[in-house]
């Protein structure tokens, strides 16, 4: 069994989002050696919607949702909920 606690799927605050056919061969590849457990961080609210929904979809998938230190900034109540409706 291996795991991973820290990937970006659904995107990154410097690389950009990953294109469908990219995400799906490094699943592929991560279930072909045997990955049991993928921790996918996210890092503003939008950005953490997606990898919610990414884990809703791939039962390897857990979703890490927050900000990331790089585009932290203080927060309104709006997205203070959001955080809260995605939690």
């Amino acid at each position: 069994m291996f795991s991973d606690a820290h990937t970006h799927l659904t995107g990154s605050p410097v690389g950009g989002p990953l294109e469908p056919v990219d995400l799906e061969a490094v699943l592929r590849q991560a279930r072909d050696i045997g990955m049991t457990v993928i921790l996918a961080s996210s890092f503003d609210l939008p950005n953490s919607g997606k990898t919610a929904q990414l884990a809703a979809t791939e039962k390897e998938v857990y979703a890490a949702i927050g900000l990331h230190p790089w585009v932290a900034t203080t927060i309104d109540e709006d997205t203070y909920q959001g955080f809260l409706a995605l939690a």
